[in-house]
C-alpha cells in the first residue's frame, strides 16, 4: 500500500467537499457547515460524516468521496 499523504483537518475538508462536487457535478460547498471530520486510532486515522438530509444520491456521493480520499490521505493537524 502506498503512504498517505498528510494533510491538515482543512484541507480534508475541502477534498472531500471538492471531490463530493465532481460526483454531483455542481458546487458542493453547502455541505461545508455539516461536515464532522473525526481522528481515529488505525489506517486511515480519520472518519468524516454529513450531517444533512440530503437523500440518497448526496449520500452516496458523499461517501464514494471520502472512501477515496481515505485511501489517499491521513489526517495531521
Amino acid at each position: 500500500m502506498s503512504k498517505r499523504k498528510k494533510v491538515t483537518s482543512a484541507a480534508l475538508a475541502e477534498i472531500l467537499i471538492t471531490e463530493t462536487g465532481k460526483s454531483l457535478g455542481g458546487d458542493a460547498s453547502f455541505l461545508a457547515p455539516h461536515l464532522k471530520i473525526r481522528h481515529r486510532s488505525g489506517e486511515p486515522n480519520w472518519n468524516a460524516s454529513v450531517d444533512i438530509f440530503g437523500g440518497a444520491l448526496i449520500t452516496e456521493a458523499f461517501s464514494e468521496a471520502r472512501e477515496r480520499a481515505k485511501r489517499l490521505y491521513a489526517l495531521h493537524d
